[in-house]
C-alpha cells in the first residue's frame, strides 16, 4: 500500500506540480490550499508524511506545525517544510522536521521521503 502524502501549499500551480512529481515516485498525494484545509483534511485522510509552504493565508506553515504536533495522533508524522523565504530556523521551530529551499530539485524531495518514509 502506497504511502500517504498530504501537499499544502496556497499556488495551485506549485501545489499541482509538487502533486504529479510526488505522485510519479509512487506515493498517493491529497492537496489542501493553507494550514486551516490541511487541518480539515487530516482525520480523514491519515497522511504518513506533509509537505507544507510556509507563507499561505488563513493559517501558514509555522502554524499548521504547531497546530499538527498538538494532535497526539500526528505528533511523530514527518513534515517537510518548502518555502522561498528564509525562515528554516521557524519551520523546524515549529515542529517541522526537514526544510527544503524554493525552488527545490525533485531528487532532494524524492531523498528527503525516502529518509522520512523509507525506502
Amino acid at each position: 500500500m502506497a504511502k500517504k502524502i498530504l501537499i499544502v501549499d496556497d499556488d495551485e500551480q506549485i501545489r499541482n506540480l509538487c502533486k504529479i512529481l510526488v505522485t510519479s515516485l509512487g506515493y498517493e498525494v491529497r492537496t489542501a490550499e493553507n494550514g486551516k484545509d490541511a487541518l480539515e483534511k487530516l482525520a480523514g485522510y491519515n497522511p504518513d508524511l506533509i509537505i507544507t509552504d510556509t507563507n499561505m493565508p488563513e493559517m501558514d506553515g509555522i502554524s499548521l506545525c504547531q497546530k499538527v504536533r498538538e494532535y497526539q495522533e500526528y505528533r511523530n508524522t514527518p513534515i517537510i517544510a518548502v518555502s522561498g523565504l528564509d525562515n528554516r530556523d521557524a519551520m523546524l521551530g515549529a515542529g517541522a522536521n526537514d526544510y527544503l529551499s524554493k525552488p527545490y530539485k525533485l531528487d532532494d524531495l524524492e531523498e528527503m521521503l525516502k529518509q522520512h518514509l523509507g525506502g
